[in-house]
């Protein structure tokens, strides 16, 4: 009896834990996938996507270029970088 309850925790912590590394595996060619399908993408283009694709599938790295892009100084800010 005292070894099947040992094996129970052990069990339940290898089946979280292959969960999250499963997720986390997951989520790094997710958003691989979502920059190949994004870095063509013009800042005006981005804008043009509606606000549940942008928060759901847009890469913040290209959310966040597409502002400074659309900026009224968004041209000096290029230029700098």
């Amino acid at each position: 009896m005292k070894t099947q309850i040992l094996k129970t925790p052990k069990l339940i912590l290898l089946l979280i834990t292959t969960v999250l590394l499963f997720g986390i595996i997951k989520s790094v060619f997710a958003d691989d996938k979502a920059i190949k399908k994004y870095k063509d993408y013009t800042p005006k283009q981005i804008q043009q996507l509606s606000e549940k694709v942008r928060k759901s599938s847009v890469p913040m790295m290209f959310l966040m270029a597409a502002q400074r892009g659309l900026a009224l100084d968004g041209q000096l800010a290029i230029t700098m970088d």
